[in-house]
């Protein structure tokens, strides 16, 4: 499965910043890729103004049938911070 690695510097304290964005053909909507954050910090996913995923770990699941829509990756954490951001393949029980 094709990876995507970018890395952000986090512009203010504590606040949701955008860190990648996601969508889906709807050819393969049933696929479920996966979000890891290095270091960890809060994650979520958001559709049309809705979060569709969250978690504080660092890591979240993307695609399904909301990918079709464009899926907006966010983090929050503290300013001047750089994260690495990967989405690629599933997250597994190994990544709790």
């Amino acid at each position: 499965m094709l990876q995507q690695i970018t890395l952000h510097t986090f512009a203010n304290n504590h606040e949701w910043e955008q860190v990648d964005s996601y969508w889906g053909s709807p050819f393969y909507f049933w696929e479920r890729s996966g979000v890891r954050i290095d270091p960890p910090v809060q994650v979520r996913v958001r559709v049309l103004g809705k979060i569709v995923e969250e978690s504080t770990n660092g890591r979240a699941q993307i695609g399904g049938f909301s990918s079709m829509f464009v899926q907006i990756v966010e983090a929050r954490g503290r300013k001047g911070e750089t994260i690495r951001v990967s989405i690629g393949e599933p997250l597994s029980a190994d990544d709790d």
